[in-house]
């Protein structure tokens, strides 16, 4: 049973598989308003609603050939100043409701992403999420075009407002930031005006 106190923080990794083989990995931060005591199932359900809905947002520029794979959450923090995992709460199956991408078009190259830079309001502290496995038909020389514009809008608006769990706790999106060792909060969000390059990175890093 996680309990989680007010103030801590899980980090929340999603995994698609993409129609070329790839996995496709996001990662994201949430810090929590309330206290929040359930089994890991219910927990785990909270958190799989919300990304559920998060990436339906997508869903017309998902290749259809995209599946979700799994949702992993830990309870982090940094520990002599180095981001570490408190608690591990689980590895869960990503179960699909509103998430059903529908886009038949020919895939992007699994590298190409649309890249949604989320703000703090504070120099150089923001996070990155990497939006990968869309069709050509998104783009128009490298450029979103119109209908991801609309997605990515309201896919940050969702990321911006937060969840809320079945216990009625509140959970806040931001990031945890190395400069100043503690998660700071989302205030504003944008999408980059050219389709990104999606390379390996260090853990966290951009998340």
């Amino acid at each position: 049973m996680p309990t989680i106190s007010s103030g801590d923080v899980i980090r929340v990794s999603v995994r698609l598989s993409m129609p070329q083989g790839q996995d496709h990995v996001n990662v994201y931060f949430f810090e929590s308003q309330g206290a929040e005591a359930s089994d890991d199932t219910v927990f785990a359900g909270d958190v799989n609603d919300f990304i559920d809905v998060l990436y339906s947002r997508f869903n017309a520029g998902f290749s259809n050939a995209v599946t979700p794979v799994d949702i992993k959450i830990d309870i982090v923090d940094f520990v002599g100043g180095k981001l570490e995992i408190v608690e591990n709460i689980g590895l869960f199956p990503f179960t699909a409701s509103s998430f059903g991408p529908s886009n038949s078009g020919d895939v992007l190259p699994p590298q190409d992403a649309a890249v949604v830079k989320m703000l703090t309001g504070l120099g150089r502290v923001f996070g990155r999420k990497f939006i990968g496995a869309l069709c050509e038909n998104m783009q128009n020389s490298g450029v979103p075009d119109a209908n991801l514009i609309t997605m990515a809008g309201t896919f940050i608006s969702d990321l911006l407002a937060g969840w809320t769990t079945t216990g009625t706790t509140d959970f806040v999106s931001g990031v945890m930031s190395d400069k100043f060792k503690a998660f700071v909060p989302f205030i504003a969000g944008e999408l980059a005006t050219a389709i990104g390059n999606q390379v390996r990175r260090k853990l966290n890093v951009g998340s």
